[in-house]
């Protein structure tokens, strides 16, 4: 197994940022600075370390979390506001979501040890489709309602409504 997909597959990181590491000499197999990309390890045999610590090889972890309203999609400790770290907090294994949803917004979270699922959620380049439904308090006006069903760009793709 290449180092890289075996730090992802441990959850230490994507893919990606695994290269960025061993280029700057953070990972270690069987005691020695790994610096090369392409490398391949055996996980059953070869001792990983990422900065100090060893990295052992962990089964996929997969949990659909329907987020309630007013609950940060964020793991951080020092939040103002709830957070879904207190929803997950007796899941034992370190998970990531895979995607967000605004702190007033409930619905579908993803969130995985898997990094490899999870960067083919949440990158656009798979171009993943994903629906949201809203809600809207009040009347909406003809003029915004043509706006909405033309839609709009946002900053991660073109958004409209059904």
């Amino acid at each position: 197994m290449r180092l890289n997909r075996f730090l992802s597959s441990a959850g230490v990181c994507s893919r990606r940022k695994a290269d960025e590491y061993i280029e700057k000499g953070y990972v270690k197999v069987n005691n020695k600075i790994v610096k090369e990309l392409g490398v391949t390890i055996n996980p059953d045999e070869d001792i990983v370390e990422f900065r100090g610590r060893i990295v052992k090889a962990q089964k996929p972890v997969y949990i659909i979390l329907n987020k309630p309203c007013c609950y940060l999609t964020s793991l951080g400790e020092k939040e103002e506001k709830p957070t879904i770290r207190e929803l997950i907090k007796d899941v034992g294994v370190r998970v990531y979501p895979a995607g967000r949803l605004d702190y007033n917004v409930e619905g579908l979270l993803i969130l995985t040890n898997d990094g490899e699922l999870a960067n083919r959620i949440i990158h656009p380049r798979y171009k993943l489709p994903k629906v949201y439904i809203a809600t809207v308090k009040g009347e909406i006006d003809d003029e915004t309602l043509e706006k909405m069903k033309r839609g709009v760009k946002l900053e991660d793709g073109f958004s409209k409504t059904r």
